[in-house]
């Protein structure tokens, strides 16, 4: 019997398609120390806009595996040691814009607009500590 390859799942969602956007978010805990592991999962570079949260990016700088994509994100502040921030990552071939930016001690968020063909999408990403409530939130935001 001859040896058959080894199916990969979810394939379909692999296919490129014009018609779709391939959307997902991922919990990093460090961005930096995980981006050799991020580009070379397939089914992350698949992706035509990957959300990571705790992100925990030195202010804007962007690890190298990304510089060849869009990057939008909101780092959380060196008096924070950087723990938390997000990043949402998109690929070049998709026209994205950010939106908005808040920048807190404990409190990172940054919208981005995604366009590709007739496909519209805001994405909202962001990270609050959990020295914050979610009821806290509103409060941080309006004290700004």
């Amino acid at each position: 019997m001859a040896e058959q390859p080894l199916q990969v799942p979810h394939n379909d969602w692999l296919t490129n398609r014009a018609d779709s956007l391939r959307v997902a978010c991922l919990n990093t805990r460090s961005l930096q120390r995980h981006a050799d592991d991020i580009t070379s999962n397939i089914y992350l570079s698949a992706c035509d806009v990957t959300i990571y949260t705790e992100s925990r990016m030195q202010g804007q700088a962007v690890p190298q595996q990304f510089r060849q994509q869009q990057v939008f994100c909101a780092s959380a502040p060196s008096t924070h040691n950087y723990v938390g921030g997000v990043a949402v990552i998109v690929s070049p071939h998709i026209h994205a814009s950010q939106l908005s930016q808040t920048v807190l001690d404990t409190f990172q968020f940054v919208a981005v607009h995604v366009t590709h063909g007739e496909l519209q999408l805001n994405i909202a990403a962001l990270y609050r500590s959990d020295m914050i409530t979610t009821v806290g939130v509103g409060h941080v935001l309006k004290n700004k």
